[in-house]
């Protein structure tokens, strides 16, 4: 058994496709870790097991999709749900705000650090607040 940090991340995008033959909708989702963690347990299982990623396409798909440019601001909205909150960070300065995935956590992208501030100070009274980094500033 391990124990260790594993960093918490926002879902900075994600956009539900239509629905496929088999069922299934395509999703292309776009990840920012940050410097928040959770403390996570693992334990050796029987046997390891991986199916599906040899000739799984939508896998390679989903990983040319992530070799964009880095402009976040220019990433689509999230198909899942929106938020007037996040509508009040755009206003408050943020370049990018929006539901994270289909979850009710909304985030703000700021370049500056006092602007993210006085908008954490601002939005304060809808929840809790977070101020944090991306994890490779940290």
């Amino acid at each position: 058994m391990k124990r260790g940090a594993a960093a918490a991340k926002i879902n900075l995008a994600l956009v539900v496709g239509p629905r496929r033959e088999d069922g299934k909708h395509e999703l292309v989702t776009v990840y920012q870790r940050i410097a928040l963690t959770d403390a996570v347990e693992v334990r050796t299982a029987p046997r390891t097991e991986v199916t599906g990623f040899p000739a799984d396409t939508l896998v390679a798909r989903a990983l040319d999709a992530v070799r964009r440019p880095r402009d976040l601001a220019a990433l689509p909205p999230n198909d899942l749900a929106e938020s007037a909150l996040a509508d009040q960070l755009r206003q408050l300065g943020a370049f990018r705000a929006d539901v994270s995935g289909a979850g009710p956590a909304v985030y703000g992208l700021f370049v500056h650090h006092e602007e993210a501030e006085r908008a954490r100070k601002a939005v304060t009274g809808h929840g809790r607040t977070w101020l944090t980094a991306p994890a490779w500033y940290v």
